[in-house]
């Protein structure tokens, strides 16, 4: 009995001394915890106090920087994600109140059809700015915008079977306009009426059939015909007498017949696609007395094409001063030779 008595006192005074030991550690730790803690708070306060350069800067600085982030206008960012003007509203509050109250921010838009709301918000959000509109089609997301089209500056529309009856409307501030369609739809696309645009001078039509489009033509200084067959665009193009750029993508000319001349005296730059189809030498019936600068595929020129040009020249009585040969196969010498008053000519070989 006085054994087991002796071996729990010497447990006992082992316990309490290893209690000890652990009361001064833990007193240790908590002084080393107490500092930290401390520590911690200066930091804090001095994270508190300070400021971003970026947050600093006056709020006129901060939206310009917003507009550079986004593509130059008239081109269109996308309604959501990192590239958009709604993920700048997501940063922070500040930034967002900016972003909110800049409405050149929101006047590029590209209307979704599964997101009419969203657009029409954009539209609110852009306050008083001239809209610039890219839509795959006149459906739900181009319907929203249609009580804004008195501010329709710049549009790309893209033609399905449905009328694209928005656009048969005023829209005094239209300076652009790009229409589009399937080459399935290119004869049977609903016929345009595009009326009360006085500001209307550039035109872009890809696989449309010319007409099925009524527009002033005499109004427009810049055209770009794409897809298109010569029997449509020759005659157009005679009621165009105020272009100063012209560009053609030369296709389908089976049917055509005998053309006429095609005097175009502010033309200043005649572009022929690349790509153009291979056919009759249609340079020959333009006559473009302000002509400055020409790019045309060799094939374009017929099978003889420092002659084809050179007699283009003289019957246009024109000074060009910037001509460029695409797929050439004759010598580079030989062009330079031909046209020594020329300035720049140059030579993309086959």
């Amino acid at each position: 009995m006085l054994e087991c008595m002796e071996l729990d006192r010497a447990l006992l005074a082992n316990h309490t001394a290893q209690m000890k030991t652990l009361q001064t550690a833990m007193s240790a730790l908590a002084y080393v915890i107490s500092s930290l803690h401390t520590a911690q708070n200066a930091v804090f306060e001095r994270l508190q106090s300070y400021k971003y350069p970026v947050l600093s800067l006056p709020n006129e600085i901060v939206a310009e920087i917003f507009i550079q982030f986004l593509p130059p206008y008239p081109e269109q960012a996308p309604l959501v994600g990192p590239s958009s003007p709604t993920h700048l509203t997501q940063i922070c509050r500040q930034w967002r109140e900016i972003a909110l109250s800049t409405p050149a921010l929101w006047s590029a838009i590209m209307p979704s059809n599964t997101q009419p709301d969203l657009a029409a918000l954009w539209c609110a959000r852009s306050g008083s700015c001239p809209l610039s509109i890219q839509a795959v089609d006149a459906g739900p997301g181009l319907n929203a915008l249609v009580p804004h089209r008195d501010r329709w500056e710049h549009l790309v529309l893209g033609i399905t079977h449905s009328p694209p009856a928005v656009i048969d409307g005023p829209m005094p501030l239209l300076h652009s306009l790009m229409l589009s369609a399937n080459r399935a739809i290119y004869w049977s696309s609903s016929p345009i009426k595009v009326r009360d645009v006085p500001l209307l001078r550039m035109l872009s039509l890809y696989n449309f059939y010319c007409p099925n489009i009524t527009v002033r033509w005499a109004q427009l200084t810049t055209l770009n015909l794409n897809g298109i067959s010569p029997e449509e665009w020759a005659p157009v193009l005679r009621q165009a007498l105020r272009l100063v750029h012209l560009f053609i993508d030369l296709w389908d000319d089976s049917r055509v017949g005998p053309m006429t001349d095609i005097k175009l005296p502010r033309l200043e730059s005649l572009t022929f696609a690349e790509k153009s189809h291979r056919g009759k030498d249609f340079l020959q019936y333009f006559v473009v007395s302000a002509l400055r600068q020409l790019y045309i595929p060799e094939h374009v020129l017929g099978s003889h094409p420092v002659k084809s040009l050179k007699a283009f020249v003289k019957k246009s009585k024109c000074s060009v001063k910037d001509l460029r040969i695409i797929h050439a196969s004759v010598p580079e010498a030989s062009y330079r030779a031909a046209f020594p008053s020329i300035p720049q000519i140059i030579i993309y070989k086959v």
